[in-house]
């Protein structure tokens, strides 16, 4: 791992005071969005809840500001992949309000459909009892898949959703570009490989390996989010390597290195083929300082090439996710 894990949050400017004075806007390049808060990014926070209903489970990011007694928040969730495969986007965006309209404390109107950076969504005012008061907000949601988005505002005076600054919250929301799956292919490495929708591009580095077996250049793209370490390497064992030793044979050893240090954990190792070649596809845990690591790793031997492509990460539950899963069965060689 190169590093520790980095949130990839740009925050450009600093915090301005006078309202008049135009805003920088928050970016999310891990949610692919951005979004020009009022009065700056000083106070706000960030929060990360796990959903759980009839779509299946999955977890929404929310960055909120508390500003003159009302609630500006933008968030951002993944619906699992089924959902796309039994509901359309008009679907899935009724029945989220449809399930709005079953809380009784709740009503809902003014419903429009919209459009931004051409993907399809709907805004609606709505009323809610929060803490026993009558709350008014207005909701913005976009659905560009994988991603839904939702923006909204919240006062106890509803009056203050038509103010200028909110209604300039609502137009600055832009998706930034077209969050979908990136099949990534590497002409000299002959693979390809399926990085998650919403991923900054891989970055390339090189490195020299050493072993009593001879000296390997190590090719390697990767890519950082806030969720983890998402990296595929490549390089060439020495030729002699391969006349004593059977390619499951330098699988189990390579499985056996990785275990060595008091720090590290190797579990559910299991013997697989990839386009027809070995492989090895193995849980592991390790020690950075007193920080824990989890990760999904797959070695693959198509001689003389060695292929290592994993996923760290600090939560563990991460390594059941679909994206994850999918990104380890996505590799392939180009014969």
């Amino acid at each position: 791992m190169k590093k520790d894990l980095i949130v990839f949050l740009v925050i450009a400017g600093c915090v301005l005071s006078g309202y008049a004075q135009a805003q920088e806007p928050f970016v999310s390049k891990e949610g692919g969005f951005s979004i020009v808060f009022p009065a700056g990014l000083k106070d706000l926070k960030f929060g990360q809840s796990t959903v759980r209903g009839d779509l299946g489970e999955y977890e929404s990011k929310r960055y909120s500001l508390f500003l003159n007694h009302g609630l500006y928040a933008a968030s951002y969730w993944d619906y699992p992949e089924k959902a796309y495969q039994v509901k359309s986007v008009d679907k899935l965006l009724s029945d989220g309000l449809d399930g709005l309209r079953k809380n009784p404390d709740a009503t809902v109107s003014n419903v429009r459909n919209i459009t931004v950076d051409g993907y399809p969504g709907n805004s609606y005012d709505s009323t809610l009892i929060v803490d026993g008061q009558l709350t008014y907000a207005r909701t913005f949601v976009v659905i560009a898949k994988p991603h839904v988005y939702s923006w909204d505002v919240s006062f106890l005076d509803q009056a203050k959703l038509d103010q200028p600054d909110v209604v300039n919250f609502f137009k600055s929301f832009h998706v930034l570009e077209p969050y979908i799956e990136k099949p990534f292919a590497s002409k000299d490495g002959r693979f390809t490989i399926i990085f998650p929708a919403g991923v900054p591009d891989p970055t390339f580095s090189t490195t020299m390996l050493h072993s009593d077996s001879g000296d390997s250049e190590a090719k390697q793209y990767a890519v950082e989010t806030e969720r983890g370490n998402w990296t595929i390497q490549y390089y060439d064992y020495p030729e002699k390597l391969f006349k004593t030793k059977t390619v499951r044979q330098i699988l189990k050893d390579m499985v056996a290195g990785l275990q060595k240090g008091p720090d590290k954990k190797i579990s559910n190792a299991r013997d697989l083929t990839v386009d027809g070649f070995p492989a090895v596809r193995l849980d592991f845990e390790m020690s950075l300082g007193k920080t824990r690591y989890y990760g999904l790793y797959t070695i693959v031997i198509a001689k003389p090439r060695v292929y290592n492509y994993l996923f760290t990460t600090r939560d563990q539950t991460e390594l059941s996710k679909p994206d994850v899963l999918k990104f380890q069965r996505s590799f392939h060689i180009q014969k």
